[in-house]
């Protein structure tokens, strides 16, 4: 499978935020899926690591629903950041070679790449490369993200991804006609 989804969720929206998780799914052209990785982050490793938590992020997360706040209070395992970062990468060896779909895949990517930093590991994708901006497809095919119906809890990372591919298949299916 060639292409990837990712989504991260964190508590900011600046550089050398705190991840809360990484979540990402192969998929195929077609919107088949494949391997799925997710992992929740111990936020005093991020913290310890030198990443920040912006307290407007926390607030906006406190009016989320309960199921969406669940990932950052309940008594689910969650994986020191350099452990969670080596697995993904162990995960994706050959993550230079697909195509990343994200949201916003500076925003995904470059926190992703602040984290590596942090911890002197080196990212397993190549920071300008391979990136494809969601947001930029939709707007070609707004009705496409807005007539698909979400399944799951939002701001779930895998759930998120799921739903993020798709629409982006049907995108890119109805753009190579």
């Amino acid at each position: 499978m060639k292409n990837l989804m990712l989504d991260i969720e964190t508590l900011g929206t600046e550089p050398e935020s705190v991840i809360l998780s990484i979540s990402a799914v192969r998929f195929q052209d077609n919107g088949k899926t494949g391997e799925e990785f997710h992992a929740d982050i111990d936020i005093e490793s991020c913290v310890e690591a030198g990443l920040k938590i912006d307290a407007a992020t926390v607030i906006w997360w406190m009016g989320q629903d309960d199921e969406a706040r669940a990932q950052f209070t309940d008594d689910r395992i969650r994986y020191p950041l350099v452990n969670a970062l080596n697995n993904f990468t162990n995960i994706f060896l050959d993550l230079r070679e697909l195509k990343i779909f994200a949201k916003d895949p500076d925003f995904d990517c470059n926190l992703l790449e602040d984290a590596y930093s942090k911890l002197n590991l080196i990212p397993p994708f190549h920071p300008r490369r391979n990136k494809m901006a969601i947001r930029t497809l939709s707007s070609l095919r707004p009705e496409y993200e807005k007539n698909e119906e979400f399944t799951g809890v939002k701001h779930n990372g895998i759930d998120d991804c799921k739903h993020q591919i798709k629409y982006v298949t049907k995108i890119l299916m109805d753009l190579s006609k």
